[in-house]
């Protein structure tokens, strides 16, 4: 060998190369560990907005002022840098959460109840010279935009905490300890909450598309460190001459005067607002304010206060804002207790409303006496056009009134009898079918159709040239109840949506879907969801993320014309 090297001419320089590499990363790692370790020395950053002076001289400094910049702001200076990593470690959720008051002076340490006010920042570090301001003018301080979490903290696990309609916002885990279930829906709610607010006409506050079918909650609860976000939010909507639509739908509010005294003022600034919709949200001494609202708007047509508990005089204040008002025609009190189900409330309500359009009520508190009550209202001269009645337990006697007093109207166009407790098809006579031939649509969702109401059923579809949508949601309809009534749909011209979503169906219905696909031309929308025992075989379908609602959704790769399965 000779005492030469046997390695190859390029090990040489490769060797090089890679050792070249890896002494770069290193280096580049140590670098960032060490601005780290300076970041954490000052502190961490806090993004906050800065206003553009007017009078600003220095052109660099103005092109400065309209970038989003970071103040460096310190929570415990006295600690040493690895009492500080134990202090975040034992205090992460605190740094995480609270919302603070910055300025330029980053050895200042914030008040502890700096977190119950909205957070200010300062201007620029420059004096007041550099400005643009004189030396007598007092500093600028702008709104800073509150800081969201990146998750909810394990840390607020106490029920007392949160304000909310539900008892389960606490849960206890597999582990015996507690946890907050809707957690990540607070944190996005928070998202929503100081959003920019571009659209001069409409303002949405609306996270429904969470935990329902799990029985975690039926909204988001307020927490106090939702305080700031619904601050600025509430900033944000006022001035809006505009508006037309004002929306918010399972979020609860603060407690005490927040309502009144921040949102009532901005919803009468307005001149044009036209819908209203105040869904799941409100505390029980909200319901007045929109009462004293309603007496003195002009402008409204829908109302949407469903899901609000109503005491007895709250509910007849309400019920004399609705029929004071001229044009006022959509009203939804759904899943509203209405005084506790009382008779006297329920007959000044639909007294109230008999000139409507649209009505929707229900809640479980209603009696049989309430249900003989909506039932003469129906068989009486009204305009109503649509009527739901939700919640509400229909017996056998009911079924009967209710019946009778549906032949004898001649307005309603759409009607939904949701979770009744019905055995469809109970409100259809068999021997009577023509009574509801002026139905356009039917909505039976969350009741129960046996085989035996299925032939009923069948026979009315079979005579009806009105209907165009037929909703028959977790209605435990099973194949041979299904079997019964979709052949008489193959020749049907009039339906274009037909729901069986929830329900028993499994795969030995599909046969029945083909040939009604195949032979009815009209028929644009058939939802199958979530019956279990159904599957679907094939890449016939493709998942993608809605970043608006933060959900997946399901749809057809190919919808493939007019046929759009669901």
């Amino acid at each position: 060998l000779s005492g030469e090297s046997t390695q190859p001419r390029y090990f040489y320089g490769g060797t090089t190369v890679l050792f070249g590499f890896l002494k770069l990363v290193t280096d580049v790692a140590t670098k960032v560990v060490e601005e780290i370790d300076e970041e954490e020395d000052g502190g961490y950053w806090v993004p906050c907005r800065m206003q553009k002076h007017s009078m600003t001289t220095n052109n660099k400094r103005e092109q400065q002022s309209k970038l989003l910049i970071l103040l460096p702001f310190n929570r415990n200076p006295s600690l040493s840098l690895p009492a500080k990593h134990q202090y975040q470690r034992n205090h992460r959720e605190l740094w995480e959460m609270d919302d603070i008051y910055v300025d330029t002076d980053s050895s200042k340490k914030p008040s502890p109840h700096v977190s119950a006010r909205l957070p200010l920042a300062m201007g620029p570090s420059n004096d007041n010279e550099d400005r643009g301001l004189s030396n007598n003018a007092p500093p600028t301080k702008t709104p800073c935009r509150p800081v969201v979490p990146i998750i909810w903290g394990n840390n607020n696990r106490s029920p007392d905490e949160y304000l909310s309609r539900d008892d389960n916002v606490v849960r206890e885990n597999r582990w015996g300890g507690s946890w907050v279930p809707v957690g990540a829906d607070i944190v996005k709610t928070m998202e929503l909450l100081v959003a920019d607010q571009h659209d001069p006409y409409s303002v949405e506050l609306i996270q429904t598309n969470f935990l329902y079918y799990n029985k975690w909650s039926t909204q988001i609860p307020y927490h106090q460190r939702m305080m700031p976000h619904f601050s600025w939010w509430a900033e944000s909507i006022q001035g809006k001459e505009e508006l037309e639509s004002f929306r918010i739908d399972s979020i609860h509010l603060p407690p005490q005067s927040f309502f009144r005294d921040r949102i009532i003022p901005a919803l009468e600034g307005t001149a044009s607002l036209h819908t209203l919709q105040l869904s799941n949200c409100l505390n029980n001494s909200d319901v007045p304010a929109v009462s004293s609202f309603l007496m003195a708007n002009k402008t409204l047509h829908s109302l949407d206060l469903s899901r609000c508990d109503l005491d007895l005089d709250t509910a007849m204040s309400l019920a004399r804002a609705i029929k004071g008002h001229p044009v006022l025609y959509d009203i939804d009190l759904k899943q509203c207790s209405l005084g506790g189900g009382n008779v006297d409330v329920l007959n000044k309500i639909l007294v109230a409303c008999k000139d409507g359009d649209r009505l929707a009520i229900g809640h479980p508190s209603f009696t049989p006496e309430g249900l003989a009550l909506i039932a003469r209202f129906l068989g009486k001269k009204i305009s109503l056009t649509s009527f739901s009645l939700v919640s509400a337990p229909i017996d056998k006697d009911s079924q009967k009134l209710l019946a009778h007093s549906l032949k004898k109207n001649k307005s309603l166009s759409e009607l939904a009898l949701l979770s009744n407790g019905l055995k469809l098809p109970a409100i259809l006579d068999k021997n009577d079918l023509s009574s509801l031939s002026r139905l356009t649509s039917l909505d039976l969702s969350h009741n129960s159709l046996p085989k035996s109401g299925a032939g009923i059923l069948a026979e009315f579809l079979g005579t009806n040239n009105t209907l165009v949508s037929l909703v028959l949601s977790k209605c435990r309809i099973g194949t041979k109840s299904a079997e019964v009534f979709l052949p008489v749909l193959n020749g049907n011209t009039t339906l274009l949506t037909l729901d069986l979503s929830r329900n028993f169906l499994n795969n030995d219905i599909a046969p029945t879907i083909v040939a009604l696909l195949k032979s009815n031309a009209t028929l644009s929308l058939l939802d199958l969801r979530e019956n279990k025992a159904l599957k679907a075989k094939g890449r016939r379908w493709e998942y993608r993320y809605n970043h608006e609602l933060r959900q997946h959704e399901q749809t057809p790769v190919q919808p493939k014309g007019r046929e759009l399965i669901i």
